[in-house]
């Protein structure tokens, strides 16, 4: 993780810097965007969600698929 996530002022002006990159087309900007900055983030703002889970703990498995039979 390159950004340290210390103080909320300088997290969001740093994501914002980030996000502006992005959008003018600047690929090497996504970069920022891992589980463990995301989560860091999200946990400097106090939210909690799916940001520090693994995919195993985000998916019900035991919810039906729905999907095409073959």
């Amino acid at each position: 993780m390159a950004f340290d996530y210390k103080d909320i002022d300088g997290s969001l002006q740093h994501v914002i810097s980030e996000l502006t990159r992005l959008d003018a087309g600047d690929g090497q900007a996504i970069d920022f965007i891992t589980r463990k900055d995301v989560n860091a983030f999200c946990t400097l703002l106090d939210f909690r969600g799916w940001a520090g889970l693994d995919m195993e703990a985000i998916v019900e498995t035991s919810v039906p698929d729905y999907g095409p039979k073959s």
